[in-house]
């Protein structure tokens, strides 16, 4: 895969009745390193100036997908098949206690693509509040028309 590329990330939230989805397309950089698969891109959140700064790691055998954000917003978020992890989720408002149970973790590894998609439910300060969906899609840049 090309060093720079395109990242799509796709989220949902959904907590039985409601439902809430938000996308971000950018662009990013991609490399890899002793069996890991690294891809950096910066978002905006709405309402701040100053971009977050995310680091996705995805094994290289598919078992473990971690999200390090750091900016506006800073947190690690693990993600491994059938696994629960704690996690502190900071923002400008204050921190939260995350917990996460995954229910289903899917990664592909093409040559000049990489996807992954999990499911999980999602605990804030110990009590359930949503389950969620993250689905990302990282091409080469050269490949997008």
């Amino acid at each position: 895969m090309d060093k720079e590329v395109i990242v799509r990330v796709l989220g949902r939230q959904y907590d039985g009745t409601d439902s809430d989805e938000m996308e971000v397309v950018t662009t990013g950089t991609y490399y890899y390193k002793k069996g890991n698969h690294y891809i950096i891109y910066e978002e905006m959140l709405e309402e701040f100036d100053i971009p977050t700064r995310n680091i996705l790691k995805v094994k290289d055998d598919g078992s473990c997908v971690k999200i390090i954000k750091r900016g506006v917003v800073n947190a690690q978020i693990q993600l491994s098949q059938g696994k629960e992890h704690q996690f502190v989720y900071s923002t400008p408002y204050g921190e939260m206690a995350i917990d996460t149970h995954v229910e289903s973790l899917e990664c592909q590894f093409a040559e000049d693509s990489i996807s992954f998609s999990a499911t999980y439910a999602m605990k804030v300060n110990y009590e359930y509040v949503a389950h969620n969906l993250i689905r990302v899609e990282v091409n080469n840049k050269s490949d997008v028309r």
